[in-house]
């Protein structure tokens, strides 16, 4: 004789358990939207692609540049805001026509192109040349003066330079080589995210600079080096 498997018992405990757990999953994620993102520029304007050609000239602290941007318009309008600082445009053209007013405001970090008639939804093209300045602080392009391990300025390494002197140059130059991806091509909404190009970079960096070095156990200097900024943050907060 077949037997029949015996249906389970359900109890007020597998119930209650039951619950909680259903409780505790995540909800699904609502689809993205633009409009939520966080950020001052408007949102009716979007970039799409970039094509960039750059002539530093460092000893003067300038630049010359000239950009192309292919951009998707939501809504018509007759106005482009994005931010710079610091640039004086010129040749300015909306889909190779003159724009009508160019007005940058360094202080607010924003300039405004006012093109001749509103744009119509779809795709369009600004594009521009522009001289601005090469800073001597860490946003934008910038430049700063630095000594090799002898005391030699403008060297980053030289024969005398010990395997620490080495590591700090490489780590830091893969994390920056990183940010190409995350961080330059790839560039989060607004600050609140910033944390997405950092990680991003250091994982990276860290990975490639096992992978070129692996005498220098790499994995395991970034394990003990996050134990030390853990034990240092716990003690700053037990203050």
């Amino acid at each position: 004789m077949a037997q029949t498997a015996s249906m389970p018992t359900l109890t007020r405990s597998t119930v209650l358990l039951a619950a909680c757990v259903g409780a505790a999953l995540p909800a699904v994620a609502s689809a993205f939207s633009l409009e939520e993102v966080p950020g001052r520029l408007p949102k009716n304007v979007v970039p799409v692609a970039y094509s960039i050609a750059i002539t530093p000239d460092v000893p003067k602290l300038a630049l010359a540049r000239r950009e192309s941007v292919l951009l998707h318009v939501r809504s018509a309008t007759a106005t482009i805001q994005f931010n710079a600082v610091n640039e004086r445009l010129h040749d300015v053209r909306w889909d190779g026509k003159p724009v009508k007013r160019v007005v940058g405001n360094d202080q607010e970090q924003i300039t405004t192109v006012t093109l001749g008639a509103p744009a119509a939804p779809g795709s369009h093209t600004l594009t521009f040349s522009y001289s601005g300045k090469i800073e001597t602080q860490p946003h934008g392009l910038f430049a700063q003066h630095y000594a090799g391990p002898d005391g030699a300025k403008g060297l980053l390494l030289s024969k005398s330079s010990t395997i620490r002197n080495r590591q700090q140059v490489f780590a830091i130059q893969a994390h920056e080589m990183a940010h190409q991806w995350n961080g330059d091509l790839v560039t989060m909404a607004w600050w609140d995210d910033i944390w997405l190009n950092e990680s991003f970079a250091s994982w990276m960096g860290a990975k490639e600079t096992a992978r070129r070095d692996p005498d220098w156990n790499w994995w395991e200097r970034q394990d003990s080096e996050k134990e030390l900024l853990d034990r240092a943050a716990d003690a700053y907060l037990r203050r």
